[in-house]
């Protein structure tokens, strides 16, 4: 029985070592397995990324040749070191151009001007006028000039009632190039009468710089208000030599006697007033 026993025991110890000897077995060749894959994985990796694997060389093989441009541009880069000191250096490079800075716009809110109607008060003394500056200094604001072709549309926008249909006639005789000039001076022509123009113009021939009370105005002050009248009647009523003549009447005599010297016919009331002031 116990010669039977140290048999089986004996055999299943064999058996034992088989196995584990299997088992180490299946380790090894799996160990080599991971190995290879690894160095697969790595290859793939290398060329994905744009590098190629290096080729194992042989034994006995010689080395490559050394590339011959790398050679040229070390002895070129050599050459160059060692002849800077001899000939003049390259110009430095030009500075970049300046970043320009955008503008700020101010965003103004613009009221619109007044309407003319044509009708009721607007057909009182210098209404007219009044609504023509401000429809001016609206649109020179918007850049739209009096005198350019179909400006004159903007100007009907702010007409109404019997002064519309007006412009309505206007604009079917002039056409779309309409300027703000012709507009103007067709509704003038039917809405300013010819008392209230000879009103304006007494106005203009009464400006001085001494008044009733005998106190002496700025210059500046006269030649305002004669510029206004003007602006009313238009340059083709006063002319500028009606208007220059106009100045030196309005003028203290003796502020005149000192003008006359000084003012040549080439000058502006501007010049002028800089001049007597």
């Amino acid at each position: 029985m116990r010669d039977k026993a140290r048999r089986e025991q004996k055999k299943a110890s064999k058996q034992f070592e088989i196995d584990e000897a299997a088992r180490q077995l299946s380790r090894d060749e799996a160990q080599v397995v991971l190995t290879e894959s690894a160095k697969e994985l790595e290859k793939e990796t290398a060329t994905r990324l744009g590098e190629f694997p290096s080729t194992p060389k042989k034994k006995g093989e010689p080395a490559p040749p050394p590339d011959p441009d790398s050679s040229s541009s070390d002895n070129d880069t050599d050459g160059n070191d060692n002849m800077s000191g001899a000939g003049p250096a390259d110009p430095p490079a030009p500075p970049p151009d300046p970043v320009l800075e955008r503008t700020t716009r101010l965003a103004a809110k613009l009221h619109q001007p007044q309407t003319f109607s044509g009708e009721g008060d607007d057909l009182k003394e210098e209404a007219f006028e009044t609504w023509y500056t401000s429809v001016r200094l609206y649109l020179n604001l918007t850049g739209v000039t009096p005198n350019a072709p179909g400006s004159g549309t903007y100007w009907i926008l702010y007409t109404t009632k019997r002064a519309l249909k007006a412009s309505h006639l206007a604009f079917r005789e002039f056409g779309d190039d309409i300027t703000g000039d012709q507009l103007v001076g067709h509704l003038r022509d039917l809405f300013v009468s010819t008392r209230q123009k000879d009103n304006l113009f007494e106005k203009f021939n009464a400006v001085q710089q001494v008044t009733k009370e005998g106190k002496v105005r700025r210059i500046t002050e006269v030649v305002v208000d004669l510029k206004m009248y003007q602006n009313q009647l238009s340059e083709e009523v006063i002319t500028e030599y009606i208007f220059r003549q106009r100045q030196y009447n309005s003028m203290h005599p003796k502020l005149r006697q000192q003008a006359e010297l000084v003012y040549d016919e080439d000058d502006t009331f501007k010049q002028l007033i800089k001049d007597v002031e």
